[in-house]
């Protein structure tokens, strides 16, 4: 309410008003705020998280060269996989 205690027919107009207005603007919550707050957070890491890595086939040989020669930080993952064929 707007706090005018008249109850005069402008004095009803503005209460309506002010009631629907006030019904009309969404609530900010401490759910809504956390909400809006994890998903500004998580657009931000998609955009500035580095992107490392490719997918490389290998020789046995070009295997050591590419670990030896690997940035000390870098995490090497290596698939080793038989290529089989399957006939019927």
């Amino acid at each position: 309410m707007t706090g005018n205690h008249n109850t005069g027919p402008k004095s009803v107009i503005e209460d309506y008003k002010h009631a629907n207005k006030t019904l009309r603007e969404p609530k900010n919550t401490d759910a809504d705020f956390m909400q809006r707050y994890k998903q500004k957070r998580m657009q931000f890491y998609r955009e500035t998280r580095p992107r490392f890595g490719n997918l490389r086939m290998v020789t046995n040989q070009q295997f050591v060269n590419e670990v030896e020669t690997a940035h000390p930080l870098t995490t090497v993952v290596v698939h080793l996989f038989q290529n089989v064929s399957i006939t019927e």
